[in-house]
């Protein structure tokens, strides 16, 4: 009864999906431990499962894949050396938590999670697995923990969705195949022996198949991937053919496949077009288990016209709309983006002008509803034009976006893009232009509750940059609101937006260049709130040489015996610094 509760609160505590939860986890699990082992409490037990839902406690947690690797690590190590230690204290096993496939499986799958190279540590474990089994099947005393510790399909499967996770390493996703080869041989030994009373066999299935296809188009290798991807699908379909239910290729096989081809060279481009095309054809011909996912194959083939770039692709992405709704199948957002994606590539004045009478045609609609992503693509081909009213067709647009409503809302990226095409401008209608985008911006996110629309520090800083290069009369007063409005984001609990020492040097800059008492007010509370910040240990708020010297420069105008104040100020902070700097 205790141990189910403790199983329950841990499971509990680990579904919060964040650092606290896996550290209260974990925390819980090292008491137990100790009262086990140490305090001899005859109600405290640690088993298996408790290390299990710990591992994966930090595997769903809001860490960075290398410590949620280094903290499952950890648990691990400490199981098997608790474990070993146990044993020599002549300790029964059932009284141990001992590694189990389970664990194993979860201390992979974490690997997945890591940008490191661990293929070597995933290999042993799982040569490790096997030896354990292998060594419990002829020990009489423990053959029970043989079916505990077999790698079985899952296992397998985490092994090479770990290979199929190494983007852009062609290596990577051979040794997915080579190892699916030797899950094929294992099978059929294990099969052999599963005749004579031994436990049934690894079996292979659509799941496994398709993670090795993902691996190939996760490659990086251009279309010789997609190629091998390909050959695999119809390995898949010959075998399916040939009765092996348990490998019948399914929506999601096709659109790994055809989405391989989306990532060649430009001089395959139309071939892969060509491929893409003929695996819908088979798609549509093929009995797969259900439509569901279907709608990703056509995206998938939409994308690859999209990114070929090749004349006629707006209006192939077009056909492929008509074919989707003969097979009752409506065309969704994704492959409306594509179609405009399609339009643009062509970078031409009429190509653009198809693209946006096609997503006008789509608002009117009934059965489509564009999002933001469609007007987005067009946003991005109108500003990156040379044209004078280009910013005049970009904001009919989001205006439009605004009138349309729901998911079609300018959101984060509509922004993004038209301010950082508003800072490359030199003139000030940019600057002005700039801070009504932001103004709209926040009024959608604070007042409107837009989630979609949350600010990040580009969107602020790009807005600053260009004020500080303003001369119009309101552009001192404008860029301090604007800094508040920074601050107030992140102290609103907005991790996106964070001021940096840049951006409150670009603002004093802009204020010191008019001294006046009004403007001195302001950077000195613009200064405290620097200092404040790296006292409390933001070292990337902190003031430097640049910061006192424009501080200094406006206050020997304003007020000189401040600006003697200030320099002694300056002259204590570095003294400080260097005082703590270990040489």
């Amino acid at each position: 009864d205790n141990i189910q509760k403790a199983r329950s609160i841990l499971s509990s505590i680990s579904r919060w999906n964040n650092k606290k939860g896996a550290l209260m986890a974990e925390a819980l699990l090292e008491r137990l431990h100790r009262e086990c082992i140490k305090g001899k409490n005859p109600n405290a037990f640690v088993d298996s499962e408790m290390y299990n839902i710990c591992i994966n406690a930090w595997a769903k947690s809001d860490i960075n894949g290398n410590e949620i690797v280094a903290k499952a690590e950890s648990l691990v190590n400490r199981m098997e050396t608790r474990y070993a230690r146990g044993r020599e204290n002549s300790i029964p096993r059932t009284r141990l938590a001992r590694p189990d496939r389970i664990t194993y499986n979860s201390l992979i799958n974490a690997y997945s999670l890591s940008n490191e190279d661990s293929s070597a540590k995933v290999d042993k474990i799982l040569e490790k697995m096997n030896a354990l089994a292998d060594s419990a099947a002829i020990n009489k005393s423990d053959r029970d923990y043989e079916s505990y510790i077999r790698p079985d399909e899952i296992s397998y499967n985490s092994v090479l969705n770990y290979y199929a996770s190494r983007k852009n390493e062609h290596w990577s996703a051979q040794r997915a195949e080579d190892l699916l080869l030797e899950m094929s041989e294992i099978s059929q030994r294990q099969q052999e022996q599963h005749s004579k009373g031994n436990p049934p066999p690894v079996t292979m299935s659509t799941t496994t198949l398709n993670i090795v296809l993902n691996a190939w188009g996760n490659s990086g290798g251009g279309i010789r991937a997609a190629q091998r991807a390909e050959a695999l699908l119809h390995m898949m379909i010959r075998l399916f053919n040939k009765g092996h239910e348990n490998i019948q290729p399914n929506a999601l096989s096709f659109s790994i496949v055809i989405n391989a081809y989306s990532h060649v060279d430009s001089t395959d481009a139309s071939s892969a077009v060509d491929k893409a095309m003929e695996l819908l054809d088979v798609m549509e011909g093929f009995p797969l288990p259900n439509n569901e996912g279907i709608n990703s194959c056509y995206n998938a083939v939409a994308n690859v016209v999209a990114k070929s770039c090749l004349h006629n692709a707006g209006d192939k992405v077009q056909e492929l709309m008509v074919r989707m709704r003969n097979m009752d199948t409506l065309p969704d957002n994704f492959i409306i983006a594509s179609c405009i994606e399609a339009y643009v590539s062509a970078a031409d004045e009429d190509s653009r002008r198809r693209g946006k009478d096609f997503l006008f045609r789509m608002i009117d609609d009934p059965s489509s509803q564009p999002n933001s992503v469609s007007f987005n693509t067009l946003i991005t081909a109108i500003v990156r034009d040379k044209a004078k009213d280009r910013f005049d067709e970009a904001d009919e647009l989001i205006s439009m976006m605004e009138n349309v409503g729901g998911d079609a809302r300018p959101d984060l990226a509509t922004y993004s893009i038209i301010l950082g095409a508003l800072s490359q401008m030199e003139d000030e209608d940019s600057a002005e232009k700039a801070v009504q985008y932001l103004r709209r911006m926040l009024r959608s996110y604070n007042k409107d509750g837009y989630a979609k629309v949350k600010p990040n520090s580009f969107v602020f800083n790009s807005v600053i940059n260009m004020v500080s290069r303003c001369n119009n009369e309101w552009a001192d007063d404008v860029i301090y609101k604007t800094l508040v409005a920074m601050e107030n984001q992140n102290s609103q609990g907005n991790q996106f937006v964070t001021p940096d020492t840049i951006t409150y040097n670009t603002v004093i800059g802009k204020l010191s260049k008019s001294p006046s008492k009004k403007n001195a007010m302001k950077v000195m509370r613009i200064l405290k709130s620097m200092e404040d910040q790296a006292k409390g240990g933001i070292s990337a708020c902190a003031p430097d040489i640049i910061t006192y010297t424009s501080v200094l420069n406006m206050q020997r105008i304003v007020d000189p015996r401040r600006a003697a104040s200030i320099a002694s100020s300056y002259i204590r902070r570095v003294m400080s610094i260097c005082e703590h700097t270990v040489i």
